[in-house]
């Protein structure tokens, strides 16, 4: 029962950042939950035919892109590459920004909050679709279809291990951190473009190697859940359980280990 109301006080402290608890008026970030899903919703749907391992599956990566390049086909992967990045984005880190969102969303004023969140947005997703689109590359084109079981079991134990590190602690603060946004022209516009990619480079540092671990698998889409979780309990709890967040992903690692030595 301890657990159980546990579970509900933690959910309730959730939902009441989206304002859908307490009073169970809708807050400004109700939007964020949407795109969220429907991030989730593309990569599902989608994920089998665009997803992370399809881009990484095949012999011959470098004579394989210019197979498909000089066949017409390269362009179209590469925009349903894209996409993928940016539903896994969307589905994954939105969510873990509410309170900066909603920083921006009060720190302007209301004729210019919509230019606002939109110029936080711009800073903050860019980063990341680039840094995802680079890892999918280099998961393409370096890492072949036997070697990706054993690349996934050591990106988990590496991400295990860097859960432990005092840098990953630095960057889940810095996740947090807030600063002065000017009132009004481009240089409030720039402020908020820098400001959301300031907290997007904090974000690749905390999250960056569980993410990278989940995309190397051969089912993308049920890491990527497992790692939200993982980094959703990590923002918002007073004290983030490092410790036990490091055992489950070495246990992670050491079940892709002995998966890719029964294959």
């Amino acid at each position: 029962m301890a657990l159980v109301r546990e579970s509900l006080a933690y959910a309730t402290r959730f939902l009441a950042r989206f304002g859908l608890a307490g009073r169970w008026r809708p807050a400004s970030e109700w939007w964020v939950p949407a795109a969220s899903l429907a991030g989730w919703g593309w990569l599902a749907v989608g994920g089998n035919d665009h997803g992370f391992a399809a881009l990484c599956a095949g012999g011959g990566p470098i004579g394989r892109l210019v197979g498909e390049w000089r066949a017409g086909i390269l362009a179209s992967q590469l925009a349903g590459w894209l996409l993928m990045s940016l539903a896994m984005t969307l589905a994954m880190m939105l969510p873990l920004t509410i309170d900066a969102l909603r920083y921006v969303s009060l720190r302007s004023f209301p004729w210019r909050r919509a230019r606002a969140l939109g110029g936080w947005l711009i800073g903050y997703l860019v980063p990341w679709i680039a840094a995802a689109s680079i890892a999918s590359l280099a998961l393409m084109t370096v890492v072949g279809p036997t070697a990706r079981p054993w690349t996934a079991a050591a990106a988990f134990l590496v991400a295990a291990v860097w859960q432990m590190t005092p840098v990953k602690g630095w960057a889940l603060r810095a996740c947090h951190r807030t600063r002065p946004l000017k009132p009004s022209g481009v240089s409030a516009d720039a402020s908020c473009l820098l400001f959301g990619a300031r907290v997007s480079a904090a974000c690749m540092v905390s999250c960056g190697p569980m993410m990278f671990a989940a995309m190397a698998t051969a089912w993308p889409t049920v890491a990527l859940a497992g790692v939200f979780v993982v980094a959703l309990r990590e923002r918002y709890v007073w004290r983030p359980p490092t410790r036990a967040t490091a055992l489950a992903l070495a246990a992670a690692g050491g079940f892709l280990a002995l998966q890719a030595i029964a294959s």
